[in-house]
């Protein structure tokens, strides 16, 4: 190899890709900086690469996948290096439809472990058990073959050729959960992924007019989806909703801003800050489509992204109750920065860099925080999978276009018998103390108004 035209190269597409140009801008002591602490050090590797290495010759292709790579490893989980075949997979993700498990994840490279990041609902995975925090460490595909050790994989892209697969085809992964990394073998038939973003829509309480809708996504669609829903709810005489928001790992941020504006009237709905240029604010139109309909919000820690902006926007606005476990604390703005090509032997690949983090209506970080509940009712390890299972035959037997069509009860499933008496279902207590505030919420609306000075504290009896 030429050193000097190897060290050419590598600084030309990190500088490109990274912006380095954007940094030394900002003036000669910061180009100094990067030169004394970046520059210089890599170069040195670089020459002793060249002049001292001692095995397979490498291309240059490789050098800077890997520098790419690791200088994005040290920045935050969700920014990271895109090769050809994951971005090509990158729009088929995005509009809603994709061959696979229903997962979104990770590779950590220190631990040689996927990490899944989320799980979305009404998908295999979803109805399998698999939850958010799960450490994928082997993947079987036959029975009769060795396991697949996630240790082996290079980047988040070998996962994901292990784990999509032929619709219909079984794949078993092999997690680890919980602080005590408990071991689990979880079997999941592949699928189609349709990611519809509103299910179960349902009369909770027809008596008192509680209505009931789970938000499994925010794609495209959910906002229609979600109005159709509603107009379906108050036909059958709906005066309060409840939005089920549990395991909902986010989205697109335009469909949160716009599900928010249905309940907002010119209300702030979340800004978002970066490093680069000014803050941005997104607002809601003057005007609300459900005046006077009371809300309340279900989330958990599998919420994440752009149910946390709907959690927060509904809450710190006083529109909305929240019930359930903290949030996940996932809030911040990827972009897709494609990289320049390097010639007709490497087909285009790309970044995705963290450019900005969500910030709420009373100006709070969601980041790492997440969103705190109105009342809180955080379920533990062993309930979580418990929950999610029970969401998953809620979801499953009840689409948004079928009225009044609810899951089959246990007697009805299959022909199976009754579940013995020692052992008892899973009861849903998130959505029960829903429920009660709900009603709570509802007879408040029929009390006859009373001044600031005597009126109750509904949110503190709430707590």
């Amino acid at each position: 190899m030429n050193s000097r035209r190897l060290w050419t190269l590598f600084v030309l597409g990190v500088a490109l890709a990274l912006g380095v140009s954007a940094i030394q801008s900002k003036g000669q002591a910061k180009t100094r900086q990067m030169d004394e602490r970046f520059s210089r050090p890599v170069g040195f590797l670089l020459d002793k690469i060249e002049q001292e290495y001692c095995g397979e010759e490498v291309s240059y292709d490789k050098l800077a996948e890997g520098a790419i790579q690791g200088i994005l490893s040290k920045l935050d989980e969700h920014s990271v290096y895109l090769p050809p075949e994951q971005y090509q997979l990158l729009e088929a993700d995005t509009k809603g439809e994709f061959g696979g498990l229903g997962i979104q994840i990770r590779y950590d490279v220190t631990r040689g472990v996927v990490v899944v990041d989320q799980v979305i609902p009404g998908t295999p995975a979803f109805s399998a058990g698999v939850l958010a925090d799960d450490l994928i460490v082997e993947v079987i595909e036959d029975p009769d073959d060795k396991p697949i050790m996630t240790s082996d994989f290079d980047n988040v892209f070998d996962a994901v050729k292990i784990l999509r697969g032929k619709p219909g085809d079984e794949v078993t992964i092999v997690v680890l959960r919980g602080k005590e990394r408990a071991r689990e073998d979880i079997t999941i038939k592949r699928g189609i992924i349709h990611v519809r973003g509103v299910r179960a829509v349902q009369m909770v309480d027809p008596k008192r007019g509680i209505g009931y809708v789970y938000v499994a996504y925010f794609n495209e669609q959910t906002v229609h989806d979600l109005q159709k829903a509603i107009g379906e709810l108050r036909d059958n005489g709906a005066k309060g909703l409840i939005i089920d928001l549990r395991f909902n790992p986010g989205g697109l941020l335009e469909s949160a801003v716009r599900f928010s504006n249905l309940f907002l009237d010119g209300k702030l709905i979340v800004r978002t800050k970066g490093e680069s240029g000014p803050t941005r604010v997104y607002r809601a139109n003057p005007g609300e489509a459900y005046p006077g309909m009371p809300v309340v919000i279900l989330v958990n820690r599998g919420s994440a992204s752009a149910s946390e902006i709907v959690a927060a926007a509904l809450s710190d606005n006083g529109r909305a109750t929240i019930v359930g476990g903290r949030t996940h604390g996932k809030a911040s703005v990827q972009k897709i920065f494609p990289l320049p090509g390097r010639g007709a032997a490497v087909e285009r690949d790309a970044i995705k860099l963290t450019v900005a983090h969500y910030y709420t209506p009373s100006d709070q970080p969601i980041a790492k925080k997440g969103v705190t509940p109105d009342v809180n009712i955080p379920l533990d390890e062993d309930q979580l999978p418990k929950l999610a299972k029970l969401l998953a035959e809620k979801i499953a037997y009840s689409p948004p276009n079928e009225k009044d069509k609810q899951p089959p009860t246990t007697e009805e499933k299959d022909g199976e018998q009754p579940q013995a008496e020692e052992e008892k279902p899973f009861e849903d207590v998130q959505l029960k103390r829903a429920i009660d505030v709900m009603i709570e919420l509802l007879d408040a609306q029929h009390q006859p108004k009373e001044s600031p000075e005597t009126a109750p504290a509904l949110q503190g009896a709430l707590q």
